[in-house]
């Protein structure tokens, strides 16, 4: 399994990035590749993006890629 994490800083809230967004959501599940978003911060708790990401990777049903967006 290969996981993406990507930084969401306040430009994700302008239209051409959300369709930028969309677009790198697709190719990203249609690959296989689960997406986890992130909300760009000065400082992050690293115990719980460990537990986030230990729960997407985590095997599940050979299902579809899943995505998940946070704060955006």
């Amino acid at each position: 399994m290969v996981l993406a994490l990507e930084l969401d800083d306040r430009s994700h809230g302008r239209r051409a990035r959300r369709v930028r967004d969309d677009f790198v959501d697709e190719v990203l599940a249609a690959c296989g590749i689960v997406l986890l978003r992130v909300r760009a911060a000065a400082a992050y708790d690293v115990a719980a993006l460990q537990t986030r990401i230990e729960a997407l990777v985590r095997p599940v049903s050979h299902g579809p890629a899943r995505r998940r967006r946070e704060g955006v």
